[in-house]
């Protein structure tokens, strides 16, 4: 049997061609967004998969509990002191991929 490789690449990719792609990692894990996508074609869209994520949302909520147990609901400089501090504890990398022929 012999194989056609450009056949097989044409008939099986589902994708399209772009220069670049961007993936997200946190803590060194592919980050997958809430719709299955783990490569991004902008900065933007990267990054707005995580702002929309469950991952995002249970640190929100976290911020949100501990705002409150604090007494500083509302205080807007205390949430992103707060907010800065727990992002500083979590090692999240835009990484961009490139094609150099």
């Amino acid at each position: 049997m012999v194989f056609n490789i450009r056949q097989s690449l044409e008939s099986n990719t589902t994708t399209y061609w772009k220069p670049s792609i961007w993936r997200v990692f946190i803590e060194g894990k592919l980050f997958v967004s809430e719709t299955g996508q783990t490569c991004f074609d902008t900065l933007t869209e990267a990054t707005n998969a995580v702002n929309e994520s469950r991952w995002m949302k249970t640190i929100t909520s976290y911020v949100d509990y501990s705002q409150e147990f604090f007494g500083k609901v509302g205080d807007a400089e205390w949430r992103a002191d707060f907010l800065k501090r727990v992002f500083s504890h979590v090692n999240i990398e835009y990484k961009e991929y490139t094609c150099n022929e």
